[in-house]
């Protein structure tokens, strides 16, 4: 990477049932974040360990409000020594603005950090 190049953003999937505020509120802010919504991808309409794969499988930190089933599959994938890039859980009764102002911290942050952990705003 040259030096003039701009620092890169991390890339992230968001969930089926994700609320579209956030994304949008967060797609303002970094208007170059890689997002992708879990309904643009095959995966949409899958259960959740086929969500959590195709995470994996592109490097992407999922986003997430899915607290009943989604940690037991990031755990299920970390207890198998599968690839699991991050999970963030997002808690549905956090205001939008807050979740935004985290989301656009944590975006320059390094994919390690995120690895094979579940964090929770």
């Amino acid at each position: 990477m040259k030096t003039d190049d701009p620092p890169l953003l991390l890339k992230f999937l968001t969930d089926e049932d994700f609320n579209n505020r956030i994304i949008l509120g967060l797609m303002r802010r970094l208007p170059s974040i890689d997002l992708v919504r879990v309904q643009d991808t095959a995966a949409f309409r899958q259960d959740d360990s086929l969500v959590l794969a195709l995470a994996a499988e592109q490097e992407r930190i999922l986003l997430s409000h899915d607290e009943n089933t989604m940690i037991k599959v990031a755990n299920e994938r970390v207890r198998d020594a599968r690839p699991m890039p991050g999970l963030i859980i997002i808690h549905q009764s956090t205001p939008i603005g807050f979740v935004i102002d985290e989301l656009e911290i944590l975006a320059w942050g390094e994919p390690e950090e995120f690895n094979l952990q579940v964090a929770y705003i």
